[in-house]
């Protein structure tokens, strides 16, 4: 018997490891949705993926570079490309992920700065000393 024709889908997912810093790990979870830029010379232009959050490490990872510990999080981000990006699509290359946390207005940002002073200029101070009662 002759194959007549073979299924193939026509869309695979893949996966990117990016490093993630201790301070944003609080603002990022597992299924958050992440743009993802993939830049190629064979591509003209920067292709960009909807991607998410499928992993977060439990821990974070040292790496030494040039003489500095530079903490992180590893994360994988799972993204869908289509039959011709795994032409060109190859292991070992280098992505930019922007993690959408939130929309804020152009206003919020400019002043967040100012709003978090204000916050603690006016916060009253706690008092830790232990008081022992006879």
């Amino acid at each position: 018997a002759d194959l007549l024709f073979e299924i193939k889908p026509k869309v695979r997912t893949m996966l990117a490891d990016v490093k993630i810093l201790p301070k944003y790990r609080d603002q990022i979870y597992v299924d958050e949705a992440v743009k993802l830029d993939v830049q190629s010379i064979i591509q003209p232009k920067i292709k960009s993926y909807n991607a998410t959050i499928d992993n977060i490490s439990p821990d974070s990872y040292e790496e030494n570079t040039g003489g500095t510990i530079q903490r992180y999080y590893k994360v994988i981000i799972a993204f869908d490309v289509n039959e011709d990006d795994l032409r060109w699509l190859k292991p070992g290359m280098t992505v930019d992920a922007s993690v959408i946390t939130g929309k804020h207005s152009i206003m919020e940002y400019l002043l967040s700065p100012l709003m978090k002073g204000v916050d603690k200029a006016f916060s009253e101070p706690v008092n830790t000393k232990r008081l022992d009662t006879p």
